[in-house]
């Protein structure tokens, strides 16, 4: 995307590379603009008013637009947002950016029959049930579960926590108190089944660090499909669509008028 500015200048933006958009902006828009602006003002000596005023609205467009482009390439870019419940544990997280695709992300106390499973079974509680050889996870493989652990883990950081552990006390029945942790799984790849057991498992990546803030990405085999644990539920989040800044639309309706006006009376 091309920003053409008067005198000749330019500004090429990639809009592949996210995190060089607003320094792109930043030091080369406003460095070509403030050159613009230099020589144009040189040119302003012997200028009529009404050329002077359609000189100042072109700067002043220049820059408006500038600024519009910013603000809806920082909207395109928007950094993820961290959902809470009351007690302040983070239960979701929006817009989070893994390798290029966006998604957002639930964390969900569940078994990954329940979770993931696609049929009913009768007698069973009403349970869904996972088939053996099916991959109905979010990531098929290893290395693309890590990547996701180790994204969410960094947009979690060093203080937000998941859930709280109950310490227990000396005596039967008695709290010591509550330790928050950031531990969640990933399942990944097949369902599979070892042997005669009637009930499937599958590998997940986890947090190999108890200590909260502390990740280590780990692979966890044979986790069995009834087991209820936290885990990072992963779906695409919806295109942003980017609004400009009313104060901008305004001012370029009523910069329009103005000149519109000018024009009118030029004429007249």
């Amino acid at each position: 995307m091309c920003l053409t500015l008067g005198g000749g200048g330019e500004i090429t933006i990639n809009l592949t590379d996210e995190k060089k958009r607003k320094v792109l902006l930043d030091n080369t828009a406003h460095t070509q603009i403030s050159k613009n602006m230099k020589i144009s003002s040189k040119t302003n000596t012997n200028q009529t008013p009404i050329q002077k005023f359609f000189h100042s609205a072109q700067k002043y467009l220049l820059l408006a637009s500038a600024t519009l482009l910013a603000s809806t390439l920082s909207l395109e870019a928007s950094a993820f947002t961290l959902r809470r419940a009351e007690e302040g544990n983070v239960i979701g997280i929006d817009n989070l950016d893994i390798e290029g695709e966006v998604y957002n992300v639930e964390f969900v106390h569940e078994s990954a029959q329940d979770l993931y499973g696609s049929a009913s079974v009768s007698g069973h509680s009403g349970h869904k049930r996972i088939i053996a050889g099916s991959n109905p996870f979010d990531f098929s493989t290893k290395a693309a579960a890590e990547v996701a652990f180790l994204a969410v883990s960094e947009a979690l950081g060093s203080e937000e926590f998941i859930s709280e552990t109950v310490i227990s006390g000396p005596t039967r029945g008695s709290v010591l108190g509550y330790e928050k942790n950031d531990n969640f799984l990933i399942p990944f790849g097949e369902v599979y089944s070892l042997g005669t057991s009637q009930f499937f498992f599958y590998n997940a990546t986890y947090d190999k660090k108890s200590a909260l803030g502390d990740d280590e990405v780990g692979t966890w085999f044979r986790r069995e499909e009834r087991s209820v644990v936290y885990m990072a539920k992963f779906s695409k989040a919806p295109t942003a669509v980017a609004t400009p800044e009313p104060s901008l639309v305004l001012g370029f309706i009523t910069l329009g008028g103005l000149m519109l006006g000018s024009k009118r009376k030029t004429k007249s």
